[in-house]
C-alpha cells in the first residue's frame, strides 16, 4: 500500500511538468510552442504579450537538410508580428503560409528536434483563445502524399509525417496521461 501511495504522490508531483514529449515517430514535422518540440499546448496567453509558434523537424533519419515544403494552417485570430525562417533568409511581408517552400543555400544540420521556422504572434485579448495550428502538404507541391516534405542535402525531396496539431486553450490537459498512467499501472499487474 505504501508503494502505491508513493507512486501516486510522485505522479501528482510531476504531472504538471510533463506537458508533452517530442513525437516519438521518425521523420515528423510539427507545430510547437517551443523550439525543442516539447510543448504543443499553450494555456498561458497574456494580453499584449507575444508568443512564438515553431515548425520543428523531430527524429530525423538524415544528418542534414536544405529546407522544407509545408502548408501551415491556423484558426488563429492573433496578430502576426514576425516571421523567422532558418539560415537568415528574408521572408516576404505577406507570405503564402499555406504554400511555404524554404530552401537554404547551405545545409542545416539536424538534431532530435530541429527548428525550421518561427512565427511570432501577439495576443490582443480579443476573441476566442481556442485555436489550432497544424502543418500539411504545401498547396503547390509537386510531390505525392498529403504531408510536409523536407529537401535533402542532395536536393531530393522526402515526405515526412505531419505532427499532431498544437493548440491554445484555457486549460492544457496532460497530453501524455495515457502513457504515464499506463506505465504506472503496469508496475502493479
Amino acid at each position: 500500500m505504501a508503494r502505491w501511495l508513493l507512486t501516486v504522490f510522485i505522479l501528482l508531483l510531476f504531472s504538471q511538468a510533463a506537458v508533452a514529449v517530442v513525437d516519438p515517430r521518425p521523420d515528423v514535422m510539427g507545430v510547437y510552442f517551443d523550439e525543442y518540440g516539447d510543448q504543443n499546448c499553450k494555456d498561458d496567453l497574456f494580453v499584449a504579450t507575444p508568443f512564438s509558434v515553431w515548425f520543428v523537424y523531430t527524429n530525423p533519419s538524415v544528418d542534414s537538410i536544405l529546407g522544407f515544403e509545408a502548408g501551415y494552417h491556423t484558426t488563429a485570430g492573433f496578430t502576426q508580428v514576425g516571421l523567422y525562417p532558418p539560415c537568415g533568409l528574408i521572408t516576404p511581408v505577406m507570405p503564402e503560409l499555406d504554400n511555404l517552400i524554404v530552401v537554404c543555400p547551405v545545409p542545416i544540420a539536424t538534431t532530435q528536434a530541429t527548428p525550421l521556422y518561427r512565427i511570432e504572434y501577439l495576443y490582443l485579448g480579443v476573441g476566442s483563445v481556442e485555436t489550432t495550428f497544424y502543418l500539411e502538404k504545401a498547396r503547390e507541391s509537386t510531390q505525392p502524399g498529403n504531408n510536409p516534405h523536407v529537401i535533402l542535402a542532395d536536393e531530393s525531396i522526402m515526405e515526412v509525417q505531419a505532427g499532431q496539431p498544437a493548440y491554445t486553450t484555457l486549460v492544457c490537459v496532460l497530453s501524455t496521461e495515457k502513457l504515464v498512467w499506463g506505465s504506472i499501472k503496469s508496475l502493479y499487474r
